[in-house]
């Protein structure tokens, strides 16, 4: 009976322990020890997020580079449609001259064949 009640006393202790491991550590320990725990962890989380944030600010610097050239290719784009319309307007311009001017050389081959007549 005896031997039962110091295992279970031992487990008891150790369940104890597992649940609160600073048991038994003064203060200044526990929070020394917590704190430079926090404080690597900390850094280690500030160091990741510097290197993420250089990633992060590398593709923008990409990002933004990309867009340029859209922009750029864009404004092209712009530039193309406008000559492209104003050179179908003067196409249509020539057509309606020449349209006239075929017309015109009807009429007076009307005339000249009348006149021949």
């Amino acid at each position: 009976m005896r031997r039962d009640s110091d295992r279970m006393r031992t487990f008891i202790e150790k369940k104890q322990m597992s649940q609160f491991p600073f048991q038994g550590l003064e203060d200044k320990d526990i929070s020394s020890f917590t704190c430079s725990i926090q404080d690597e962890s900390a850094k280690l989380h500030i160091n990741k997020l510097k290197v993420s944030n250089r990633n992060f600010i590398k593709e923008i610097a990409v990002l933004k580079a990309e867009n340029s050239k859209l922009d750029t290719v864009e404004k092209e784009n712009v530039i193309l449609k406008n000559s492209l319309d104003n050179l179908n307007s003067e196409r249509l311009h020539h057509d309606q001259i020449i349209q006239k001017i075929e017309h015109e050389l009807a009429e007076h081959r009307n005339r000249t064949e009348h006149l021949k007549e």
